[in-house]
C-alpha cells in the first residue's frame, strides 16, 4: 500500500529516477527499512515456540509429521476454532504468493480498521510482529522471490498495485499519501460498493480483513491469531527455499530467512531437500510387492548396478 501511495504522488526523486530509466530499481531499494536486531531475536522466540508446540501437541508420527512442515497458517486456525470461508481459502486453495499477498492487504486492512486501537501497533506486540513478519514477506515476494518459495511470481505484486489503482480511481477521493490512507480508501470503497469476485487478490483480501473483524472481537486474540498465521507463513517459506540461496544470502549478507532455515532444521524440522529425498507414500510397499527381500538378494551384482 505504501508503494500505491508513492506511485500515486511520486516525489522529487521518483520523478528523476523515472526520467534517467531506473524507477524499478529506486522503488525497490530505496525504501528498504531495517528491523531492529531486537525484534528480529524476538520473532525467532515465536519461531522456536512455534516449532516446540508442534512437538508437543500436534506431530506424534510421520504423517503428522509431514503435514506440521506444510502448513502455511491452517494450525493456528484449528487451535482458534476458526471455521469462515476466507481464512481457509486464503490458505489452502490459493498458492503461497497469493496467500502471503492477501494476508499482507488483509492484515494493513485490520491495522487501520475504524474499530482498531490508534496504539495497537504499539501497545500489543502481535500487532507488531504481524506488521513486521508481513512487510519481511512482502520484501521477499518483491526483492528475493527465488528465496520465498520456488515458482513465486515476483509481478504478483506490481499486478495488485494495479488493482488498487483500478478499485480507487472510481472515487472522487484524493490521491492517498501513505498507507493508512490507501487502507482506508479501500476499506470505504469495499463497505461502500460490492467488491467483486472472491477469488481475486484486492476483494479476497477485503473479505477476508472482514471475516477476521467480524469472527475475532477481542482485539489481541485477533492479532495473535494474524501473527500465528504469519509465523507459519515465515517457516513454511524458509523450509521451502533451496539451500544453496541461503549460502549465498551468507556470502552477501545474512537474510534473516537463513537464521530461520538454521533454527528449523536444528530442531528437526524438514528442509527443501528432506522433501524431495524422502519416498513418496506407497513406494516402500510397491517395491516390496515386486520383489522379496531374499529375490533381491539374489541378484548378481553386474544386475543389481545395471538396475540402479
Amino acid at each position: 500500500m505504501s508503494f500505491y501511495a508513492r506511485q500515486s504522488k511520486p516525489t522529487q526523486l521518483m520523478k528523476l529516477s523515472g526520467l534517467i530509466g531506473c524507477s524499478g530499481y529506486v522503488n525497490k531499494h530505496w525504501y528498504i527499512e531495517q528491523a531492529p536486531e531486537s525484534t528480529c531475536w524476538q520473532i525467532t522466540k515465536l519461531v522456536t515456540e512455534h516449532v516446540k508446540d508442534g512437538w508437543k501437541l500436534y506431530m506424534v508420527d510421520a504423517p503428522s509429521y509431514k503435514r506440521f512442515n506444510s502448513f502455511r497458517g491452517q494450525w493456528t486456525l484449528m487451535r482458534h476454532k476458526l471455521c469462515g470461508h476466507q481464512l481457509w481459502w486464503s490458505l489452502q486453495q490459493v498458492p503461497f504468493d497469493w496467500s502471503v499477498l492477501v494476508w499482507h492487504l488483509a492484515t494493513e486492512l485490520c491495522l487501520h480498521h475504524p474499530t482498531t486501537s490508534s496504539t495497537a501497533a504499539v501497545e500489543l506486540p502481535a500487532a507488531r510482529f504481524s506488521k513486521l513478519i508481513s512487510n519481511y514477506m512482502i520484501y521477499l515476494l518483491f526483492i528475493r522471490p527465488e528465496m520465498l518459495m520456488p515458482g513465486t511470481r515476483q509481478g504478483l505484486f506490481t499486478a495488485t498495485c494495479y488493482d488498487i489503482r483500478l478499485m480507487l480511481k472510481r472515487g472522487t477521493e484524493p490521491p492517498p499519501t501513505d498507507a493508512r490512507t490507501v487502507a482506508q480508501q479501500i476499506l470505504r470503497r469495499s463497505q461502500s460498493t460490492p467488491i467483486g469476485d472472491i477469488g481475486t487478490l484486492v476483494p479476497g483480501a477485503c473479505k477476508l480483513a472482514q471475516e477476521l473483524m467480524e469472527l475475532l472481537d477481542d482485539e489481541e486474540e485477533r492479532w495473535k491469531v494474524i501473527q500465528g498465521v504469519w509465523v507459519e507463513m515465515l517457516c513454511c517459506s524458509a523450509s521451502s527455499c533451496r539451500g544453496y540461496l541461503h549460502a549465498k544470502s551468507m556470502g552477501e549478507g545474512l537474510e534473516f530467512l537463513t537464521y530461520v532455515w538454521l533454527l528449523l532444521s536444528r530442531m528437526g524440522m524438514e528442509t527443501f531437500a528432506d522433501k524431495f529425498q524422502r519416498p513418496e507414500p506407497g513406494q516402500r510397499e510397491e517395491i516390496a510387492a515386486g520383489a522379496s527381500a531374499s529375490e533381491l538378494q539374489d541378484i548378481p551384482v553386474e544386475e543389481e548396478i545395471s538396475i540402479v
